[in-house]
C-alpha cells in the first residue's frame, strides 16, 4: 500500500497537471472565440499573426555593434574574412574563376559564407508602421533586378512598384542588385539610388548563374536591417505583382497558416537539366541528385519573417547551385518546418507579348509581360490617371485561359477576353 506521503505526491501531480491543461484549454478556446468574432465583425486578425511569430534576434556584421557571426555559427570567417576580388568575380559560368577558386582555401560553393559589403543600402525604409501590424512593414518586396536594367526599374516604380499602403497595411518595395562589370553602370545606379532611394547594391557580379548568391544575400540584408517586416517577397523586375490583391489574400489567412509561410507557384519534384545548351544547365557536380525537391518558381514567392529566418540559417549548410528557386527549395527540404505551398494564381510561364486584362486581372503575378503589356494593363486597371473605369470582365485569371482554349471565334466573349491573342500564343500560359 502507498504511504500517505506517496498519496500527497500523487495528489499534488494530478493537481498540476490538471491545471495546466485547464490553463491551456482556456487560452485556446480564448483564441479561437477572438478569431470567430473577429472574422464575423469583419476585423483581421493580424495580432494573432504577431503572436505567433518567433522571435527576431537580427544579425550582425562585423561593422555593426554586438557579436559578430562567427566560425561557431557555421559560417567559414564571417564577419572576419571579407571576400577577396578575386574570389567576388568567380561565377558558376565562369570555369577558369572556378578551378581558380577551388585552389583556394574558400570553397565555390560557399561563397554564401562570406560577409559581403552592401555599397548601397536603405536600411531606413522599414522605419514605419501599419494600422494592424504595429511595429514595421506588413510586406516587402524584394525586385531581383540586372544593374543595366533602368526602364524596367522604372516601370516597375511607376506601376506597382508605387503602391505602398493596402487596407492600411505598409508595402515597401526594394530593388536587389549586384555590381555591374560597367563602371558607367555603376555611377548611373547610384545617381538613381540618390533620386529614389529604393535600391540594394551588393558587391559581387551580378550573373545570371549568381542568382542565388543574390537571393541568400538578400534574406541576410532583409534580417539585418527589416527584422520586423511580417512577410517578404521575392520577384524579379519584369513580373507583374498586384499588390492590393496579394495584401487581401494574405491577411484573410487564417493565423495557423502564416507560420512558416512559404507560398507561389509550385514545381513539383523533376529531374535537373543536364543540356550543358539550355539555360536551366545544371551539372551533376552541382546538383548529384537525381530529382529536385518540390519548389516554388522564382518569378515569385512570398515567405513570412520566421521563414527567411529558417531558409538563411539552412542555406548556411547547402552548398550552392545556379538555379535560385530550386536551392531554397532543397533548403526548404532539409527543414522540417518550411513546405513550398501553392497558390493557382501565381504564374510561373512567360507572357510575352500575350494580353488580355481579363486574364491578367485574376492572377497575382504575371511573369515576363512585355514591358507595354505591364503598362497598359497598369493604365487600364487605374485610369492612368484618368477617371476611366476598367474594363468589366465576365471571368478572370487562368479561367480566361481554359475558355479561350476551347472558344470558337463566334463567340460573343472572343473578342473581350482577347482570345484571339491567347489561342496564338496558348502554349505560354497553358
Amino acid at each position: 500500500m502507498p504511504s500517505n506521503k506517496q498519496w500527497v505526491l500523487l495528489l499534488l501531480t494530478t493537481i498540476t497537471i490538471s491545471s495546466v491543461v485547464y490553463i491551456l484549454r482556456t487560452e485556446v478556446i480564448l483564441e479561437c472565440y477572438t478569431r470567430v468574432y473577429n472574422h464575423r465583425s469583419g476585423k483581421h486578425t493580424a495580432w494573432l499573426h504577431r503572436r505567433f511569430a518567433t522571435k527576431k534576434e537580427p544579425l550582425q556584421n562585423a561593422n555593426s555593434s554586438g557579436r559578430p557571426l562567427n566560425d561557431e555559427d557555421g559560417y567559414a570567417g564571417v564577419g572576419d574574412d571579407r571576400i577577396t576580388p578575386a574570389e567576388r568575380k568567380a561565377t558558376f559560368n565562369d570555369r577558369k574563376s572556378v578551378l581558380h577558386v577551388r585552389s583556394m582555401s574558400t570553397d565555390l560553393k560557399f561563397l554564401h559564407h562570406h560577409d559581403y559589403q552592401f555599397t548601397i543600402s536603405t536600411p531606413g525604409i522599414c522605419n514605419t508602421t501599419g494600422s494592424l501590424y504595429k511595429t514595421g512593414v506588413f510586406l516587402l518586396v524584394l525586385v531581383e533586378s540586372k544593374p543595366e536594367n533602368f526602364l524596367d526599374r522604372n516601370i516597375y516604380r511607376k506601376t506597382w512598384g508605387s503602391i505602398h499602403e493596402s487596407q492600411g497595411e505598409q508595402i515597401r518595395t526594394l530593388f536587389l542588385l549586384g555590381t555591374s562589370q560597367n563602371r558607367t553602370a555603376d555611377e548611373k545606379i547610384e545617381e538613381e539610388n540618390r533620386k529614389f532611394r529604393d535600391i540594394i547594391r551588393v558587391e559581387f557580379v551580378d550573373t545570371y548563374r549568381n542568382l542565388t548568391l543574390k537571393t541568400i544575400l538578400g534574406l541576410r540584408w532583409v534580417l539585418r536591417h527589416c527584422p520586423s517586416a511580417f512577410y517578404v517577397m521575392k520577384t524579379d523586375d519584369d513580373v507583374i505583382v498586384q499588390y492590393p490583391k496579394l495584401v487581401d489574400y494574405l491577411l484573410d489567412l487564417p493565423w495557423w497558416r502564416t507560420k512558416h509561410l512559404f507560398m507561389g507557384r509550385l514545381y513539383e519534384p523533376k529531374p535537373p537539366e543536364r543540356d550543358p545548351r539550355v539555360k536551366g544547365y545544371v551539372s551533376e557536380q552541382e546538383y548529384p541528385g537525381a530529382l529536385y525537391p518540390a519548389y516554388l518558381a522564382g518569378s515569385g514567392y512570398v515567405m513570412s519573417m520566421d521563414t527567411v529566418r529558417v531558409l538563411h540559417e539552412t542555406s548556411r549548410h547547402v552548398p550552392l547551385m545556379p538555379m535560385e528557386d530550386v536551392y531554397l527549395g532543397i533548403c526548404a527540404n532539409k527543414t522540417e518546418l518550411v513546405q513550398p505551398q501553392k497558390h493557382e494564381n501565381f504564374t510561373r510561364f512567360y507572357m510575352g507579348r500575350v494580353y488580355s486584362y481579363c486574364l491578367y486581372k485574376g492572377l497575382v503575378t504575371i511573369h515576363a509581360a512585355c514591358r507595354e503589356c505591364r503598362e497598359i494593363f497598369w493604365n487600364e486597371m487605374y485610369g492612368g490617371g484618368s477617371r476611366k473605369k476598367p474594363p468589366s470582365c465576365p471571368m478572370t485569371g487562368m479561367d480566361v485561359n481554359t475558355f479561350c482554349y476551347y472558344a470558337h471565334p463566334k463567340n460573343k466573349l472572343y473578342s473581350k477576353l482577347g482570345c484571339d491573342v491567347i489561342q496564338k500564343s496558348w502554349y505560354y500560359v497553358i
